[in-house]
């Protein structure tokens, strides 16, 4: 009965080290090299998804970077109807305060509902509230972060206040800030 389960098992390690390694070893030659790294690699794995899948707690981050082009300016322009020439019209633009074309600032702050939306916590977040200040000017091909901070939970109520805040990237320029109060079922 041992010789049988043995085989299996091995079988079964054959199957995932053909799948996930590289022949670099051979089985029969490091056998226990090999159960140590799919040790290793179903502990990641279960590690990674139970990540994905924890409960927001106060105090948590969450940061990305990310920028805008001309393009997604304008696009933005078309499906909102704001034309303003200060997004679109780089001669009107140089004749204000800001020298050159800015970009909308819905559009600007719509990071705010991609990343909660879609990353953190992720799909299922349900929006209840936003309230977003607008503090310096965004231009087009520029890095910036964004910055996520979990600032209180309900969990009867599974709701969550998050702080938005995003910066020209590597330096101290905030450019929005906001708070948004979501709801997600499963992660709050």
């Amino acid at each position: 009965m041992k010789n049988i389960t043995k085989q299996l098992l091995l079988k079964n390690i054959e199957k995932l080290h053909d799948k996930h390694i590289p022949k670099l070893w051979p089985i029969e030659q490091n056998q226990t090299l090999l159960l140590v790294w799919l040790i290793f690699y179903y502990f990641w794995k279960l590690f990674k998804i139970t990540k994905l899948n924890m409960l927001l707690e106060i105090g948590d981050t969450y940061r990305q970077s990310f920028s805008f082009s001309q393009e997604d300016v304008i696009k933005f322009a078309e499906v909102t109807g704001d034309k303003n020439p200060l997004h679109l019209d780089a001669e009107f633009a140089a004749t204000t305060r800001f020298k050159r074309p800015i970009i909308h600032g819905h559009l600007s702050s719509s990071v705010f509902t991609r990343i909660l939306g879609m990353e953190f916590p992720g799909e299922g977040s349900i929006y209840m509230k936003q309230e977003t200040e607008y503090m310096f000017p965004m231009f087009v091909n520029t890095e910036y972060e964004v910055i996520f901070t979990v600032m209180s939970v309900d969990r009867e109520k599974h709701v969550a206040e998050i702080t938005g805040e995003v910066y020209i990237k590597g330096t101290s320029r905030r450019t929005i800030r906001g708070l948004a109060t979501l709801m997600h079922l499963t992660k709050i």
